[in-house]
């Protein structure tokens, strides 16, 4: 009966931890990752918010338009597809790891990454990857973007990328992004 408590007892809290993470305002955009299959677009951040809408699948791509973070899931106010067309417009929450952005850089294939969030000035580059890769989000702060990086023989590595080096719009920024990686 104890051993039952204590695993109660650990759900329980666990589940309460988790439901009062704080969100984290972000202001940037991102690409929704599999073009092939819808998004579902809940009312809360959690698998078990209702949802609102499926952003439908999209050939050449659909930009969303991101406002917010809290525990891996990403918070958005729109979705356009490559079109033009808004799919979606108003307060939604998506899984983080169903976005992507593709790292750039402006002068050398080489795209600098960071152990967290900051001011490029302040923050401590933790490595380099090459620029026209697609990282998956994990989570975002102001205009930084916490994603997962390819990394041989594991699921990946964790790191920041700041507003300067990805690209997250089909519109504003993809055929830079698109040239600096020599394509």
């Amino acid at each position: 009966m104890k051993v039952l408590l204590l695993i109660f007892s650990v759900f329980v809290l666990g589940a309460g931890f988790a439901s009062g993470q704080k969100e984290i305002a972000c202001a940037t955009a991102a690409l929704v990752a599999d073009a092939n299959t819808g998004v579902d677009v809940r009312s809360g951040a959690g698998a078990n918010s209702k949802i609102l809408k499926t952003i439908p699948p999209e050939a050449a791509g659909t930009t969303v338009i991101i406002d917010g973070s809290k525990g891996g899931w990403i918070k958005i106010s729109r979705a356009t597809n490559s079109r033009k067309i808004v799919v979606f417009s108003g307060i939604g929450w998506v899984r983080a790891s169903q976005l992507l952005v593709k790292t750039r850089s402006e002068s050398t294939d080489a795209v600098e990454f960071y152990g967290s969030a900051g001011t490029e000035t302040e923050a401590v580059v933790a490595g380099t990857v090459r620029a026209g890769l697609d990282v998956i989000l994990q989570g975002c702060s102001g205009v930084w973007l916490k994603v997962l990086l390819p990394e041989q023989g594991t699921d990946g590595r964790p790191g920041w990328l700041p507003h300067t080096s990805y690209c997250g719009s089909h519109w504003d920024d993809w055929e830079n992004c698109e040239t600096s990686s020599g394509r």
